[in-house]
């Protein structure tokens, strides 16, 4: 399964020195892609982007926690495209204008 994001307020993972992980802002709107094992059942994917570990977070928050939402979801299983659109409160598909890096 593969899930893909509107991301306006991206994060980029670094190690510092001692190997620490951190999160810097990355510039302008971004594509979050998520792949996800087909073996994973619809509960798991939904897991996979949205637990406090999962890859959205990873990708929105990093060292700073906070609730940032996607501009869109799109998804190649619709089941778990709507259900992320729908606990985001963001439309279901990536818009024909929206401006962001793949």
């Amino acid at each position: 399964m593969r899930v893909q994001l509107g991301n306006p307020a991206a994060k980029a993972a670094y190690r510092d020195e001692n190997g620490e992980l951190h999160h810097r802002a990355v510039d302008g709107a971004r594509v979050t892609t998520v792949v996800i094992p087909d073996s994973y059942t619809l509960v798991d994917a939904v897991s996979a982007v949205l637990a406090q570990d999962g890859a959205w977070n990873h990708h929105t928050q990093g060292d700073n926690p906070g609730d940032v939402t996607p501009d869109w979801v799109e998804s190649d299983n619709e089941a778990l495209g709507t259900l992320l659109a729908s606990h985001f409160g963001c439309p279901a598909g990536r818009p024909a204008d929206w401006d962001g890096e793949e």
